[in-house]
């Protein structure tokens, strides 16, 4: 069976929403606390505003100043239900999500969900939570990197710990799941994994990478197909054994079938024209 039959957005950018749904849904937890660490404002392209709006309870950690700003005005009549923490993303710090959400004095200790969206850093902070676990995690792992690269990505930062990252391959972090007792359930743009402690609600919908993979690819239209392909031939940053050449092999053959297609359906149209022609003579 397929995940994506679940897939439907209300602010996700990829059809997460539903498939959060789904997912919590299974586990049988209908109101509970999320982790959110991202690039947005908690309301566009956001993995969790549907579970606000379902009355969970939520944290926000977030570097950037203006979208900062912007979380302060969406949830300033929520402090009851709602954190918001500024603070700068130093990905050398081994211990980073933890000693922020520690230097912040926040009690609970486990989260039903997590979602990790960080300039490709998505690793490095997964890593920095060891005081802190959760249910679920929703990671974002970038389009142009090839899924089954098998090494992880190192990068020069500066002391900061700044700058942009691709993040690590599918390969990768099924084996950063196994290793944290975790295994993946879906690819949407965002990968889940879920605790092995659930796994038997899943059985069904359980693949290997590559089948999970693949199953995302088809669940992309033509036009998202060609943005992403475009992108990636662009992307001079990224070496030519880490570029998705898996996604861009799949494009190009999707683009030879359509056009055999088409040409089967023009030479069945003149071949219908020829026999109407030759019934009138």
């Amino acid at each position: 069976m397929s995940i994506f039959q679940y897939e439907k957005s209300f602010q996700s950018e990829n059809g997460e929403d539903g498939i959060i749904e789904f997912i919590f849904n299974k586990i049988n937890i209908k109101i509970g606390n999320y982790l959110d660490i991202g690039e947005n404002n908690g309301i566009q392209n956001s993995n969790t505003f549907m579970l606000f709006r379902k009355g969970w309870k939520g944290i926000y950690i977030q570097s950037n100043l203006y979208i900062f700003k912007d979380l302060i005005s969406n949830f300033k009549n929520f402090q009851n239900k709602i954190t918001l923490i500024k603070a700068d993303i130093n990905v050398l710090d081994v211990n980073l999500l933890d000693n922020i959400l520690d230097n912040n004095k926040i009690l609970t200790k486990k989260f039903d969900f997590i979602t990790l969206y960080f300039k490709g850093f998505e690793y490095n902070l997964f890593k920095s939570l060891q005081k802190y676990t959760t249910k679920v995690f929703c990671i974002k792992i970038k389009y142009d990197l090839n899924p089954l690269y098998e090494y992880e990505i190192k990068y020069d930062l500066n002391k900061n710990g700044n700058g942009n990252g691709n993040g690590e391959s599918i390969f990768i972090w099924e084996k950063i799941a196994k290793e944290n007792d975790y295994f993946i359930l879906t690819y949407t743009g965002y990968l889940f994994l879920i605790k092995n402690l659930y796994k038997p609600l899943f059985e069904e919908y359980i693949k290997d990478i590559n089948k999970i993979y693949d199953e995302y690819l088809e669940s992309l239209d033509f036009q998202t197909l060609g943005i992403i392909n475009k992108s990636i031939l662009e992307n001079v940053n990224i070496k030519h054994d880490m570029k998705n050449n898996y996604l861009l092999n799949f494009y190009k053959n999707k683009i030879n079938n359509f056009n055999s297609l088409e040409i089967e359906k023009n030479v069945e149209k003149n071949v219908e024209k020829e026999i109407g022609k030759e019934k009138e003579i």
